[in-house]
């Protein structure tokens, strides 16, 4: 509670007085009524205070820190930020909605099921979608494509029925198994290799014909109730960029380059020209404004000396060694030893001072400066080793143990898809794996690339790439960062297909054949199974004729 109180009062300057808190110990609200417009409580803190029932009807904004786990507490906690008192539509949209900031994968749940309650107690279901309305966040977990209408459910009468225990935890909590009945009641969509499974378990010829029958005719029921492939319970798999080490394929990752490994203390420490002048420069001229005996003002700059003698006392407690201790401690560099950087920060503090002829007070005096420049300095260098291990792990002679197979691959989760923002025309796209696309503008270039993908008659399904979320979208590995592909697509006759649209201007760039090279290596690797393409601005044919083209064989990269 303290740290919430001081980041409040220091990183966002609310005045003491606003800040309130309640728990067991701390009684700030005894004697103050919350109902009180003069009142001047904006921020409470507390524990346990609203999920035990004590009222604050003024509650718009609700930030939880603590995991959450029931369902009915979440609710009871939401329900709290939603009274509203005396509430009347405002003219901004925001002030008509309260705000809960939560982490919690449960409140996800909880938001739908209050949707469903605010149904039942006369409000209609687009009603009750506007008031409860869950907010994407940077690595949120949220199910953010849960279904909003109930999944239909089936019973199939069966000869036998098949033994759960020989069937998988997730596939048993999706079916019902009735042995006296000889039933079997399908609770949510199944995948295909479910159905298989559950066909597989069963004995008897006419068990299984019936069961393959009713099954389908399930999952055409489901088709008429949920438009996306995500809610009829398709699984949307890709082959990744692995790399086989030992046996052992494994996802190629920035791990790979950290193990390739490199030596800091191989480069250069010394100061550039330019990064010695960043460091000496000054901020403003030192200076004097006086008036004289005469009634005249003069003004006169402190020379160099004068002013070292001036700041003396700042630096007369620092050593060498104390320096570069202190300029250790602070570079945020977690993968280089202590003594890596040590040797590195001496050899360019030794240069100051016996090269450049620095005094140590100039340098204590801009440690700050010293330290950046020395970050940046060890990023670059940092930079160049990964680019040299990437480009020999890909491309040089770690290339024969680089695969793309169905071995290994990322998993789209039908019921997550955590978009920041969602396309206003997602209504205008038939084919997108979720309900809704994600983060992509209503118009424009990459727009109209997607709708050109959309009405593509090879195409089974695609979906929206989501930039930056590294558990739920497609990725591959770049010598320095992620790279996150716009469209990800499966085709009709099994293969995938990866568009990342450019325009024109910057499709020659360094970031774009970088990726444009990595793509292809993905390609490649994946023996024909797989595609990639970088349309340059609106050239969409160029998509359509990578697709009719026959799969080829093995082959060279060609790089452009």
């Amino acid at each position: 509670m303290d740290v919430v109180r001081k980041s409040l009062m220091e990183d966002h300057h609310i005045p003491e007085g606003q800040i309130a808190r309640a728990t067991g110990e701390d009684k700030d609200l005894e004697g103050l009524d919350l109902r009180d417009e003069t009142c001047p409580v904006r921020y409470v803190i507390t524990i346990y205070a609203l999920k035990e029932g004590w009222d604050c009807p003024f509650a718009y904004v609700l930030c939880s820190l603590a995991e959450m786990h029931k369902t009915g507490a979440v609710e009871q906690i939401l329900g709290r930020i939603l009274r509203l008192p005396y509430g009347r539509r405002r003219g901004m949209p925001d002030l008509n909605r309260a705000y809960a900031f939560v982490t919690s994968r449960s409140f996800g749940e909880a938001a739908q099921s209050l949707v469903d309650a605010l149904v039942e107690n006369g409000f209609n279901r687009q009603e009750a979608s506007e008031f409860i309305k869950p907010a994407g966040i940077e690595q949120s977990a949220l199910p953010l494509t849960r279904p909003s209408r109930p999944v239909p459910s089936k019973t199939i009468q069966l000869p036998e029925v098949p033994d759960p225990d020989r069937l998988p935890t997730e596939l048993r909590q999706k079916i019902e198994v009735d042995r006296e009945k000889r039933t079997i009641t399908i609770k949510a969509p199944l995948y295909p290799e479910e159905e298989v499974q559950i066909r597989n378990c069963l004995v008897m010829d006419s068990a299984r014909v019936t069961w393959v029958t009713e099954s389908q005719k399930y999952r055409e029921e489901i088709a008429e109730v949920f438009s996306s492939p995500s809610e009829r319970g398709f699984r949307f798999n890709i082959p990744a960029l692995c790399i086989r080490r030992g046996g052992q394929l494994e996802l190629f990752e920035e791990d790979h380059l950290l193990d390739y490994g490199w030596d800091l203390n191989a480069f250069d420490a010394r100061l550039t020209e330019s990064e010695y002048g960043m460091l000496t420069a000054e901020g403003g001229a030192f200076g004097e404004v006086d008036v004289s005996a005469e009634g005249k003002v003069k003004s006169t700059f402190i020379p160099e000396l004068k002013r070292q003698l001036q700041l003396i006392e700042v630096v007369e407690n620092w050593t060498e060694a104390q320096l570069i201790a202190w300029l250790e401690r602070n570079l945020p560099l977690e993968e280089i030893t202590p003594q890596d950087k040590g040797l590195f920060l001496r050899a360019m503090v030794g240069d100051l001072v016996g090269g450049r002829g620095m005094l140590l007070s100039q340098m204590v005096r801009k440690k700050f400066e010293l330290r950046m420049i020395a970050e940046g300095k060890i990023r670059e260098y940092r930079r160049q080793a990964r680019a040299k291990a990437h480009q020999a792990l890909l491309f040089g002679d770690g290339a024969a143990g680089v695969i793309v197979s169905p071995e290994r691959c990322f998993s789209y989760e039908p019921d997550q898809y955590p978009m920041r923002t969602v396309c206003p025309r997602s209504d205008s796209f038939g084919k997108h794996y979720y309900p809704k696309v994600g983060e992509l503008d209503g118009e424009g270039e990459e727009f109209r690339c997607a709708q050109f993908i959309d009405q593509m008659p090879e195409l089974e399904y695609w979906v929206r790439n989501l930039e930056r979320q590294e558990r739920f979208s497609f990725w591959l590995q770049t010598a320095t960062d992620k790279f996150y592909p716009d469209f990800v697509c499966k085709l009709e006759d099994g293969r995938f297909l990866v568009v990342e649209y450019k325009g024109a201007d910057r499709w020659s760039n360094d970031d774009s054949r970088e990726k444009r090279r990595l793509g292809e290596l993905w390609a490649l690797k994946s023996n024909g199974t797989c595609l990639f393409i970088m349309p340059k601005g609106e050239q969409f044919e160029e998509i359509a004729q990578l697709v009719s083209r026959p799969a080829p064989g093995q082959g060279q990269l060609v790089l452009v």
